[in-house]
């Protein structure tokens, strides 16, 4: 009894062993197209060396009440697009019946295939001018970090020794970004920017949710009341009932007939306010 129970734990020890090797192949080649597309999407984006304003950025006021700042609230959508090719290509391959292993390796090997795509990117626009506007880096910043805390859990991008090393080039990308702000303006942007995609996270959980069922929902996510919008100023709040448009208890009978047997005449509106 004894040789077989050490036979079968070797047997299972050995399709542990190669089931980690093909998770761990097909989570790279995945990734690796993952990031090709990626790659080809950041050039395209003539929103990240333009100065206007976009339009889905919220409003923000600053911490002395006065000062209005418009930050970005939602992902690119070609950010959300790797997420959600990477939600696909997890249900291909058995969805919420694969292992967690089986899911955690596609995702850190996204994450590190993505970090390093945002890394080139940036390092090219850098010495190219008029590739990215401010308003460009502060959506790359947020799309960058939104896409490492889906793949890799809030917290990722921590300090040095405390980050996934999946997320090495992500956070090189990241410094060199945040170098292209003036220090007084980043300053003042962070802890907006930041908390904008803590709001984004949250929302996208249930969208992601294969994704995000490896980790925690960032606390302070769901407390954040709502920003307004450029446009949410513009609408009107929709008219809501003062009063039901029914009678009141004293004037109804039943089947048409008081309690004396006499017979009730026309409902009288006014008692509800019409």
């Amino acid at each position: 009894d004894g040789q077989e129970d050490s036979r079968l734990l070797e047997s299972l020890e050995s399709f542990a062993s190669v089931s980690t090797r093909g998770f761990r192949l097909w989570a790279g080649r995945s990734a690796r197209a993952i990031r090709l597309h990626l790659s080809e999407s950041l050039p395209r984006d003539e929103r990240l060396g333009s100065n206007e304003v976009p339009r889905d950025w919220e409003s923000e006021t600053g911490s002395d009440g006065i000062t209005s700042l418009r930050l970005p609230a939602l992902p690119s959508p070609y950010a959300l697009g790797c997420l959600h090719a990477v939600s696909s290509e997890a249900l291909r391959c058995g969805g919420h019946l694969m292992s967690r292993g089986g899911i955690r390796a596609l995702t850190r090997a996204v994450a590190s295939e993505c970090g390093d795509a945002y890394a080139d990117f940036v390092q090219s626009a850098t010495v190219t001018d008029g590739r990215l506007s401010e308003r460009g880096v502060l959506q790359c910043m947020f799309d960058l970090r939104f896409v490492m805390e889906v793949l890799l859990g809030p917290g990722c991008m921590g300090k040095r020794g405390t980050s996934d090393e999946a997320a090495n080039g992500a956070m090189r990308a990241e410094k060199t970004l945040a170098s292209r702000l003036d220090p007084i303006d980043w300053a003042t942007y962070e802890t907006f920017l930041w908390r904008n995609e803590r709001r984004a996270f949250t929302r996208c959980s249930t969208l992601l949710g294969l994704l995000t069922q490896l980790h925690r929902v960032p606390t302070g996510g769901e407390k954040v009341p709502p920003a307004t919008s450029s446009d949410a100023g513009k609408s009107a709040p929709p008219p809501r009932f003062a009063y039901l448009p029914v009678s009141s208890p004293a004037g109804r009978g039943g089947a048409g007939v008081k309690g004396d047997g006499a017979s009730v005449g026309a409902v009288d509106w006014s008692v509800a306010g019409f």
